[in-house]
């Protein structure tokens, strides 16, 4: 068999109520992280939650996660840019992954750089129907060259 990279996506912006074992907490993300990378998993993507689920998309709770799932496996760190907490400033997007490089603790170990744009939607069987259908996740090459300077 052909060597591969496995990346567990764990909780992107899925609710509880749909999946009540979605991971929202610090501890949460970093247990599901070392499952993750027990079963062969190389990298962990993860959106930091508040309590409530909604995004969180601030250094410390990105800061407090990493801590936490780097003392429970070795698995390579991927946090997320946000998703439509912050898209009208890339500068804003990449200051959480930049704040994070600071300090060798917290230094993800990959950062996203999304090129493309692309449709995203969630689809609700019971109601047979497309939420947010109106919502695109746009990439554009100005917003790419700054999180490429950031990150570099």
């Amino acid at each position: 068999m052909k060597k591969m990279i496995l990346e567990a996506r764990i909780n992107e912006y899925a609710m509880r109520d749909r999946n009540p074992n979605v991971p929202w907490t610090a501890d949460e993300i970093a247990e599901s992280a070392a499952r993750c990378r027990a079963e062969g998993a190389a990298i962990v993507h993860f959106h930091a939650r508040a309590e409530d689920g909604s995004p969180l998309h601030t250094a410390e709770a990105y800061a407090e996660i990493i801590r936490k799932v780097r003392a429970k496996s070795d698995i390579l760190v991927h946090p997320t840019l946000g998703w439509f907490s912050n898209d009208h400033d890339p500068a804003g997007r990449a200051g959480c992954v930049t704040t994070l490089a600071r300090d060798p603790a917290t230094k993800p170990d990959i950062a996203p750089i999304d090129t493309g744009s692309t449709n995203l939607e969630t689809y609700d069987a019971v109601a047979r129907a497309f939420s947010h259908a109106d919502r695109v996740y746009i990439n554009r090459t100005d917003t790419l060259e700054v999180y490429a300077h950031a990150f570099r």
